[in-house]
């Protein structure tokens, strides 16, 4: 019995409506973060916004944007969560690619999609196993918890993934529990 609702690979009816759920997402994105310079920016005085966006009047475009956010967050210290935030985005990126288990249910080609998971995970968690071992160094146990959070979870998602493959590469059927 399969608990929960459809996955997205299941609600997709044909391939080209692929593209408008990768472009919404992209677009959900963007909102985002958006979103999230305008809760950095928030209590900001009026000449610092000023100055930081000078550029934007001359370039109005969304990458001008987010620089100037950058730049106001990191005056107020974010670049203290920086390398959690970047390591756990990436992260995620190279998660996604857990594709590859629904291709080999799908029995489709695995290296398009393996080849570049295993890199960015493996990549991306030698960077998390560092910031943790900074953390504990430097004692900052918030950040020391939540980064080890993330490497358990990510290790659990690997597994799973890895269980699914073999699982299908072996050509064995899952097991059919039966109790009621």
């Amino acid at each position: 019995m399969r608990h929960g609702g459809k996955s997205i690979g299941d609600k997709i009816a044909k391939e080209p409506d692929a593209v408008l759920l990768g472009y919404g997402g992209m677009i959900l994105e963007g909102v985002l973060a958006v979103l999230v310079i305008l809760a950095v920016t928030s209590g900001v005085t009026q000449e610092t916004w000023l100055k930081t966006y000078a550029n934007y009047a001359k370039v109005p475009t969304l990458p001008t944007f987010a620089e100037g956010g950058a730049r106001i967050a990191f005056r107020k210290g974010a670049n203290v969560i920086w390398p959690l935030f970047g390591a756990t985005n990436q992260l995620l990126a190279g998660l996604a690619l857990l594709v590859t288990a629904y291709l080999a249910k799908q029995k489709k080609p695995l290296q398009y999609t393996m080849v570049p998971m295993v890199f960015m995970v493996v990549m991306t968690t030698w960077g998390m196993v560092a910031n943790l071992l900074n953390y504990v160094a430097k004692g900052d146990w918030l950040l020391t918890v939540i980064d080890a959070i993330v490497i358990v979870l990510e290790l659990w998602l690997i597994a799973e993934a890895w269980a699914v493959i073999r699982r299908v590469t072996s050509n064995k059927a899952p097991s059919q529990n039966t109790a009621a």
